[in-house]
């Protein structure tokens, strides 16, 4: 009995890509919207605070949503 105990899978972490896909949403408004944490007229720094956070939305996209895909469909192939 304690061999089928021992040998029984660890429960899978859940998924949630909507978190990731939320994120980069809210950051394109963000970018869109003529309302920012600085102002657009200011040469650079108006549009570099819109481009870190796309960027980083963006990071955060590919390291929780786009890397994750393949490897479920390769354990789905039995690969």
């Amino acid at each position: 009995m304690d061999n089928y105990t021992q040998s029984a899978p660890p429960a899978a972490k859940p998924q949630r890509p909507w978190v990731a896909i939320l994120l980069l949403l809210a950051a394109i408004i963000y970018g869109i919207l003529p309302v920012d944490a600085i102002p657009d007229v200011i040469p650079i720094l108006g549009l570099g605070d819109d481009a870190l956070v796309l960027l980083g939305s963006l990071v955060y996209f590919y390291k929780n949503f786009v890397k994750k895909q393949p490897a479920a469909a390769d354990s789905a192939s039995g690969k």
